[in-house]
This record gives structure tokens, sequence and C-alpha cells, in this order.
């Protein structure tokens, strides 16, 4: 396995879009708020904002669709 930093994914392909509720990138565990930043989508992201990967910070976390 290499060290290189895994592709990430176009906002496109996962549906990036305005939030609702508590499920936004801010609770998500891929959101990197230092950096405004995601692990597994491109570009700047924004803690108000949600894609099709959310997963809660913690599994206790209401998931509402």
């Amino acid at each position: 396995m290499s060290g290189a930093p895994a592709a990430r994914l176009e906002k496109t392909a996962v549906n990036y879009r305005p939030a609702r509720k508590e499920r936004r990138c801010g609770t998500c565990v891929s959101f990197r708020p230092e950096d405004m930043a995601c692990e597994l989508v491109a570009g700047e992201i924004h803690p108000a904002m949600v894609c099709d990967r959310w997963v809660p910070l913690k599994r206790s976390h209401p998931v509402r669709a």
C-alpha cells in the first residue's frame, strides 16, 4: 500500500447540497473543520452542507433522511 492520499470524489458525484437539520458536513466523521475539507470529497467544504456519503460523528446521533 502506498503512502499517496486517495483521490477525492467530485461534489457533483456525491450530491453535495445545502443541509437540513443535524445531518450536515459539520456533524460528519469525514469533515475536517481546521482545513474546511473532507476526507472523501474534493474542494472547500462548508459545515452547513451535506452529501450522500454523510456518516454521523457519534453512532448514537439520530439519522434522518
